[in-house]
Protein backbone atom coordinates (compact mmCIF):
# COMPACT_ATOMS: atom_id res chain seq x y z
CA UNK A 1 0.00 0.00 0.00
CA UNK A 2 1.23 3.48 -0.85
CA UNK A 3 1.66 5.52 2.33
CA UNK A 4 3.36 8.62 0.94
CA UNK A 5 2.15 12.21 1.11
CA UNK A 6 -0.51 13.62 -1.24
CA UNK A 7 0.65 15.57 -4.30
CA UNK A 8 1.51 18.92 -2.74
CA UNK A 9 1.53 20.74 -6.09
CA UNK A 10 -2.16 19.95 -6.51
CA UNK A 11 -2.91 20.75 -2.89
CA UNK A 12 -2.72 24.48 -3.59
CA UNK A 13 -5.64 24.26 -6.06
CA UNK A 14 -8.94 24.35 -4.14
CA UNK A 15 -12.25 25.07 -5.81
CA UNK A 16 -14.46 27.78 -4.36
CA UNK A 17 -17.63 25.63 -4.73
CA UNK A 18 -18.70 24.18 -2.48
CA UNK A 19 -24.20 5.86 7.42
CA UNK A 20 -25.14 5.33 10.72
CA UNK A 21 -24.05 1.70 10.32
CA UNK A 22 -20.49 2.58 9.39
CA UNK A 23 -20.24 5.10 12.21
CA UNK A 24 -21.33 2.48 14.74
CA UNK A 25 -18.81 0.02 13.31
CA UNK A 26 -16.08 2.65 13.50
CA UNK A 27 -16.61 3.40 17.18
CA UNK A 28 -17.18 -0.26 18.08
CA UNK A 29 -13.97 -1.24 16.29
CA UNK A 30 -11.96 1.50 18.00
CA UNK A 31 -13.44 0.92 21.46
CA UNK A 32 -12.90 -2.83 21.36
CA UNK A 33 -9.25 -2.47 20.45
CA UNK A 34 -8.58 0.35 22.89
CA UNK A 35 -9.93 -1.82 25.68
CA UNK A 36 -7.14 -4.32 25.00
CA UNK A 37 -4.45 -1.67 24.50
CA UNK A 38 -2.08 -0.48 27.26
CA UNK A 39 -3.02 3.16 28.06
CA UNK A 40 0.59 4.27 27.58
CA UNK A 41 0.76 3.09 23.95
CA UNK A 42 -1.14 6.07 22.56
CA UNK A 43 1.18 8.39 24.44
CA UNK A 44 4.19 6.61 22.97
CA UNK A 45 2.77 6.90 19.45
CA UNK A 46 2.18 10.62 19.95
CA UNK A 47 5.75 11.08 21.13
CA UNK A 48 7.03 9.18 18.10
CA UNK A 49 5.04 11.46 15.83
CA UNK A 50 6.31 14.58 17.57
CA UNK A 51 9.91 13.36 17.35
CA UNK A 52 9.84 12.52 13.64
CA UNK A 53 11.95 14.51 11.21
CA UNK A 54 11.36 15.19 7.52
CA UNK A 55 8.55 13.88 5.36
CA UNK A 56 9.42 10.17 5.28
CA UNK A 57 7.46 8.04 7.73
CA UNK A 58 7.56 4.52 6.30
CA UNK A 59 10.31 3.49 8.74
CA UNK A 60 8.22 4.78 11.63
CA UNK A 61 5.28 2.65 10.52
CA UNK A 62 7.52 -0.39 10.14
CA UNK A 63 8.79 0.05 13.71
CA UNK A 64 5.27 0.34 15.08
CA UNK A 65 4.22 -2.82 13.26
CA UNK A 66 7.30 -4.73 14.38
CA UNK A 67 7.10 -3.66 18.04
CA UNK A 68 3.35 -3.59 18.63
CA UNK A 69 1.56 -5.31 15.75
CA UNK A 70 -2.15 -4.62 15.33
CA UNK A 71 -2.31 -3.34 18.91
CA UNK A 72 -1.48 0.12 17.53
CA UNK A 73 -4.45 0.29 15.14
CA UNK A 74 -7.07 1.62 17.59
CA UNK A 75 -4.84 4.29 19.18
CA UNK A 76 -3.68 5.36 15.72
CA UNK A 77 -7.30 5.79 14.61
CA UNK A 78 -7.90 7.72 17.81
CA UNK A 79 -5.03 10.08 16.93
CA UNK A 80 -6.32 10.41 13.35
CA UNK A 81 -9.71 11.49 14.75
CA UNK A 82 -8.22 14.02 17.18
CA UNK A 83 -8.31 17.46 15.53
CA UNK A 84 -6.00 18.93 18.16
CA UNK A 85 -3.12 17.24 16.31
CA UNK A 86 -1.56 18.62 13.15
CA UNK A 87 -3.10 17.33 9.95
CA UNK A 88 0.27 15.84 8.95
CA UNK A 89 0.36 13.74 12.15
CA UNK A 90 -3.27 12.71 11.71
CA UNK A 91 -2.49 11.69 8.12
CA UNK A 92 0.43 9.50 9.21
CA UNK A 93 -1.68 7.88 11.93
CA UNK A 94 -4.47 7.15 9.45
CA UNK A 95 -2.17 5.66 6.82
CA UNK A 96 -0.32 3.62 9.44
CA UNK A 97 -3.58 2.21 10.82
CA UNK A 98 -4.57 1.07 7.32
CA UNK A 99 -1.15 -0.38 6.60
CA UNK A 100 -0.95 -2.32 9.85
CA UNK A 101 -4.63 -3.17 10.33
CA UNK A 102 -5.32 -4.22 6.76
CA UNK A 103 -8.75 -4.62 5.22
CA UNK A 104 -10.44 -4.87 8.62
CA UNK A 105 -9.92 -1.11 8.93
CA UNK A 106 -11.80 -0.26 5.70
CA UNK A 107 -15.12 0.63 7.32
CA UNK A 108 -13.60 2.83 10.05
CA UNK A 109 -11.32 4.54 7.55
CA UNK A 110 -14.24 5.29 5.21
CA UNK A 111 -15.55 7.65 7.91
CA UNK A 112 -12.57 9.93 7.28
CA UNK A 113 -13.83 10.60 3.74
CA UNK A 114 -16.05 13.20 5.44
CA UNK A 115 -13.29 14.88 7.44
CA UNK A 116 -12.98 18.67 7.16
CA UNK A 117 -9.27 18.43 6.29
CA UNK A 118 -8.45 17.86 2.61
CA UNK A 119 -5.30 16.01 3.71
CA UNK A 120 -7.28 13.50 5.76
CA UNK A 121 -9.82 12.99 2.97
CA UNK A 122 -6.91 12.33 0.62
CA UNK A 123 -5.44 9.88 3.10
CA UNK A 124 -8.72 8.01 3.44
CA UNK A 125 -9.02 7.72 -0.35
CA UNK A 126 -5.45 6.53 -0.70
CA UNK A 127 -5.88 4.01 2.13
CA UNK A 128 -9.12 2.55 0.74
CA UNK A 129 -7.56 2.35 -2.70
CA UNK A 130 -4.67 0.35 -1.24
CA UNK A 131 -6.94 -1.90 0.80
CA UNK A 132 -9.04 -2.81 -2.28
CA UNK A 133 -12.19 -3.12 -0.21
CA UNK A 134 -15.22 -3.59 -2.47
CA UNK A 135 -18.01 -2.97 0.11
CA UNK A 136 -16.81 0.59 0.80
CA UNK A 137 -15.86 1.43 -2.81
CA UNK A 138 -19.13 3.25 -3.61
CA UNK A 139 -18.41 5.73 -0.81
CA UNK A 140 -15.57 7.28 -2.79
CA UNK A 141 -17.77 8.48 -5.68
CA UNK A 142 -18.98 11.72 -4.01
CA UNK A 143 -15.37 12.86 -3.62
CA UNK A 144 -15.09 13.24 -7.39
CA UNK A 145 -16.93 16.51 -6.66
CA UNK A 146 -14.90 17.48 -3.60
CA UNK A 147 -14.16 21.19 -3.12
CA UNK A 148 -10.40 20.53 -3.16
CA UNK A 149 -8.82 19.65 -6.49
CA UNK A 150 -6.18 17.44 -4.90
CA UNK A 151 -8.97 15.34 -3.36
CA UNK A 152 -10.84 15.13 -6.67
CA UNK A 153 -7.62 13.95 -8.32
CA UNK A 154 -7.08 11.27 -5.66
CA UNK A 155 -10.72 10.22 -6.04
CA UNK A 156 -10.23 9.64 -9.78
CA UNK A 157 -7.38 7.23 -9.06
CA UNK A 158 -9.44 5.43 -6.41
CA UNK A 159 -12.47 5.08 -8.70
CA UNK A 160 -10.26 3.84 -11.54
CA UNK A 161 -8.72 1.13 -9.35
CA UNK A 162 -11.77 0.07 -7.33
CA UNK A 163 -14.40 0.59 -10.07
CA UNK A 164 -17.54 0.78 -7.94
CA UNK A 165 -20.91 0.55 -9.67
CA UNK A 166 -21.45 3.63 -11.83
CA UNK A 167 -17.72 4.36 -12.10
CA UNK A 168 -17.67 5.21 -15.80
CA UNK A 169 -20.62 7.61 -15.60
CA UNK A 170 -19.21 9.29 -12.48
CA UNK A 171 -15.79 9.76 -14.08
CA UNK A 172 -17.39 11.19 -17.23
CA UNK A 173 -19.30 13.71 -15.11
CA UNK A 174 -16.14 14.64 -13.20
CA UNK A 175 -14.31 15.16 -16.48
CA UNK A 176 -16.72 17.90 -17.52
CA UNK A 177 -17.21 19.74 -14.20
CA UNK A 178 -16.59 23.52 -14.57
CA UNK A 179 -14.37 23.58 -11.46
CA UNK A 180 -11.89 21.32 -13.26
CA UNK A 181 -11.22 23.99 -15.87
CA UNK A 182 -9.58 27.40 -15.75
CA UNK A 183 -9.82 29.99 -18.52
CA UNK A 184 -11.31 27.37 -20.82
CA UNK A 185 -8.51 24.87 -20.34
CA UNK A 186 -8.46 21.63 -18.40
CA UNK A 187 -6.55 21.33 -15.15
CA UNK A 188 -5.41 17.92 -13.87
CA UNK A 189 -8.68 16.14 -13.22
CA UNK A 190 -10.11 16.02 -16.79
CA UNK A 191 -6.89 14.46 -18.11
CA UNK A 192 -6.81 11.96 -15.26
CA UNK A 193 -10.51 11.11 -15.62
CA UNK A 194 -10.10 10.66 -19.39
CA UNK A 195 -7.08 8.44 -18.84
CA UNK A 196 -8.97 6.33 -16.30
CA UNK A 197 -11.92 5.93 -18.68
CA UNK A 198 -9.68 4.99 -21.59
CA UNK A 199 -7.95 2.39 -19.41
CA UNK A 200 -11.31 0.99 -18.31
CA UNK A 201 -12.61 0.95 -21.91
CA UNK A 202 -9.58 -1.02 -23.07
CA UNK A 203 -10.23 -3.66 -20.42
CA UNK A 204 -14.01 -3.81 -20.84
CA UNK A 205 -14.57 -3.16 -24.54
CA UNK A 206 -11.36 -3.89 -26.41
CA UNK A 207 -9.65 -6.66 -24.47
CA UNK A 208 -8.03 -9.39 -26.62
CA UNK A 209 -10.69 -11.89 -27.62
CA UNK A 210 -13.58 -9.60 -26.67
CA UNK A 211 -16.68 -9.98 -28.84
CA UNK A 212 -17.71 -7.11 -31.10
CA UNK A 213 -21.02 -6.20 -29.48
CA UNK A 214 -23.23 -3.14 -29.46
CA UNK A 215 -21.80 -0.33 -27.35
CA UNK A 216 -23.34 -0.48 -23.84
CA UNK A 217 -25.48 2.47 -22.77
CA UNK A 218 -23.03 3.53 -20.06
CA UNK A 219 -20.21 3.85 -22.59
CA UNK A 220 -22.47 5.76 -24.98
CA UNK A 221 -22.89 8.30 -22.18
CA UNK A 222 -19.12 8.50 -21.80
CA UNK A 223 -18.62 8.95 -25.55
CA UNK A 224 -21.23 11.72 -25.70
CA UNK A 225 -19.56 13.47 -22.75
CA UNK A 226 -16.21 13.30 -24.56
CA UNK A 227 -17.81 14.91 -27.62
CA UNK A 228 -19.57 17.71 -25.73
CA UNK A 229 -16.40 18.44 -23.74
CA UNK A 230 -14.37 18.76 -26.96
CA UNK A 231 -17.00 21.12 -28.41
CA UNK A 232 -17.13 23.23 -25.27
CA UNK A 233 -13.35 23.54 -24.90
CA UNK A 234 -12.20 23.75 -28.51
CA UNK A 235 -9.21 25.91 -27.58
CA UNK A 236 -7.73 23.13 -25.47
CA UNK A 237 -6.03 21.11 -28.21
CA UNK A 238 -4.24 18.84 -25.76
CA UNK A 239 -7.47 17.75 -24.09
CA UNK A 240 -9.21 17.39 -27.46
CA UNK A 241 -6.55 14.97 -28.68
CA UNK A 242 -6.79 12.93 -25.49
CA UNK A 243 -10.55 12.67 -25.78
CA UNK A 244 -10.37 11.98 -29.52
CA UNK A 245 -8.13 8.98 -28.88
CA UNK A 246 -10.66 7.80 -26.31
CA UNK A 247 -13.55 8.16 -28.73
CA UNK A 248 -11.79 6.09 -31.39
CA UNK A 249 -11.24 3.38 -28.78
CA UNK A 250 -14.73 3.44 -27.27
CA UNK A 251 -16.59 3.56 -30.58
CA UNK A 252 -14.27 0.95 -32.05
CA UNK A 253 -13.53 2.68 -35.34
CA UNK A 254 -11.82 5.88 -36.34
CA UNK A 255 -12.36 8.50 -39.03
CA UNK A 256 -9.74 9.22 -41.65
CA UNK A 257 -6.40 10.33 -40.26
CA UNK A 258 -6.65 13.39 -42.50
CA UNK A 259 -10.04 14.42 -41.10
CA UNK A 260 -10.31 17.78 -39.35
CA UNK A 261 -11.64 17.98 -35.81
CA UNK A 262 -15.14 19.08 -36.95
CA UNK A 263 -15.18 16.16 -39.42
CA UNK A 264 -14.13 13.75 -36.69
CA UNK A 265 -16.84 15.07 -34.38
CA UNK A 266 -19.43 14.54 -37.11
CA UNK A 267 -18.15 11.01 -37.70
CA UNK A 268 -18.36 10.07 -34.00
CA UNK A 269 -21.88 11.50 -33.67
CA UNK A 270 -23.09 9.51 -36.69
CA UNK A 271 -21.47 6.35 -35.31
CA UNK A 272 -23.26 6.75 -31.99
CA UNK A 273 -26.56 7.40 -33.74
CA UNK A 274 -26.43 4.07 -35.57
Amino acid sequence: MQISWPNLKKCSMVSGRSALGLAFLFFSFEASLLAATPPTLRTKLVRDLEARRGTQFEKLVQNWQKNHGTQVVAPLLSIASDKTFKDADRYIALMAAAKIGGRATSAPISEYLKDKSWMIRCGALRALRGLRDTPTANLILPLLKDRAMVVRSEAVAAVRDLQPQGASSALAEALSLPENFHAGRALWVPFEAAGALIEMAKAELRAPGAKDISLPASWRVVAKTFITTIEKHKNDARLAERLAAGLDLIIGKAPSAAATLPERLSYWKKSLAQ
